[in-house]
Order: C-alpha cells, then structure tokens, then sequence
C-alpha cells in the first residue's frame, strides 16, 4: 500500500505503437495460416518488440531507484551542492520537484523530513514490485499441471484406441478452445499481477507455444 496513500505513477508506457504492430503481425499470419493459436503467438512477439523495451527501462529505474532519487534528495542534508534529479520518468519529475521545493525551503527539519519521506516511498516501490513478481511467477504453475495433465490423458487415450477409429476427447475443439482461452488469460493475469496487461501479453506466446502439439493434435 502506498505509505503516502497517493496514487504514484512510476513510469508512463506507449501501448498504441506494440497493439498496431502486433494486430498487423497477426493479421498477415492468420491470412497465410487460418489458425488462432499461430495469430495469438505472432501478436505476442509483435506487440513484446516494442513493449518489451519499455519494460526494460521501468526495471532499469525501479533498481536503480536510491541513486536516482533518494540519493539526490539525502544530499541536501549534508552537500552544500547537492545533485539535481534528472531523467524523463514520471516519478523522476515528481519527486524533482519534491526537491526543489525541499531545496528551496532550506529549513533542516522539513529537509530531514522530505528525505525520509521519499526514502520510504523508494523502499515501498521496490518491495511492492518484488512481491508482486513472487505472487506472479507462483499464478501459472495451475495452468503447467493442467496442461502436463491434458498431454499425459491425450497420450493415455490415443495409445489406447490406437487400434480403433475412435479418436480421443482431447483432439475436439470445446478442450482445445478451452486450453487456448486458458493460457491466454493466463498470461495476462500473470503480467498483471507481475506489473501490467502488457507485459502479459507480452509473454503470452510464452504460454501459447506449449499446448501447439496438443491444439494441433
């Protein structure tokens, strides 16, 4: 929970630019394949080239997030020149201006207090963020044992009506649709929780790949 019961936005994403390129990834694949499972995975892959780099540069600031801000601001406490903060992230101009305006005051007492403030705002964030991806990364494990189980009862099935023309449950489309459904919701549930939609549906091919053999059975 936020310490300062404030709604902080870390860092801002461009989701237009990753949603056109991976609906266009898809278009073009399903118009050569006619198969979902491939369009879904194609925009993943589109949509995670441009997202994925954003990503990158929100955990860049999140572990770099003392030295970029709680640093700076400490220093006021004791560096007759202190640094500036400076970076193009929304939580970077916030608290730039936290700073300035602790700065500007000058009184030590609301100095020493601004810092402690932000340097538990700093520590909240980060913890926040490593819970979050401990709670994200445990949510697929249902989703691996369903689709381990649905492989070992299809192999059980098909070896034993391998002699007659019967073919097993598991090759219709109502589970086949269901195992698609269920890793794609999966995956965005994953992200989510983990830090957002997009990067669910970035790693959404992740979760799509395994069950080809079983959705294409």
């Amino acid at each position: 929970m936020n310490p300062c019961g404030l709604v902080l936005t870390v860092y801002e994403y461009d989701y237009l630019k990753p949603t056109v390129i991976g609906l266009a990834s898809a278009l073009v694949v399903y118009v050569i394949t006619h198969n979902a499972s491939y369009s879904l995975i194609a925009f993943s892959l589109g949509f995670s080239t441009l997202y994925l780099p954003q990503f990158l540069g929100f955990l860049r600031l999140i572990i770099n997030l003392e030295g970029r801000i709680t640093e700076p601001i400490l220093e006021l406490t004791w560096n007759p020149n202190p640094r500036v903060i400076v970076g193009s992230s929304t939580i970077e101009r916030e608290f730039s201006r936290v700073r300035d305006l602790a700065y500007s005051v000058g009184a030590p007492y609301f100095v020493t207090r601004a810092a402690r403030i932000v340097d538990s705002v700093v520590f909240q964030l980060k913890a926040m963020f490593r819970d979050d991806v401990i709670y994200g990364v445990l949510i697929p494990i249902s989703y691996i044992a369903l689709v381990e189980f649905v492989e070992f009862v299809n192999g059980v099935l098909s070896g034993s009506l391998s002699a007659v023309t019967v073919r097993a449950p598991f090759s219709y489309h109502v589970p086949t649709l269901a195992l698609l459904i269920s890793a794609v919701s999966t995956s965005i549930l994953s992200g989510k929780v983990i830090h957002s939609i997009g990067l669910g549906l970035s790693i959404m091919f992740m979760f799509i790949i395994p069950t080809l053999p079983i959705i294409l059975h």
